[in-house]
């Protein structure tokens, strides 16, 4: 079966709606980073992380 976004878009709404697990086969997994999506998820994460480390640097007072 052939990944395609539409579907893994469904896929996804309907796991997050009854907040469940999900299962992605390997043609998903491919499909995820060839949009751009993985991408996406590893800025994201680095810009947490980037927050953390500035929260950490600021005084108590000032990181409440």
């Amino acid at each position: 079966m052939a990944a395609n976004l539409l579907d893994l878009q469904r896929k996804f709404e309907k796991k997050i709606d009854e907040r469940k697990t999900i299962q992605l086969s390997p043609e998903e997994m491919d499909l995820i980073v060839e949009c751009g999506a993985y991408d996406e998820i590893v800025r994201a994460a680095l810009e947490f992380r980037k927050a953390e480390v500035r929260t950490r640097r600021l005084p108590a007072s000032e990181g409440e």
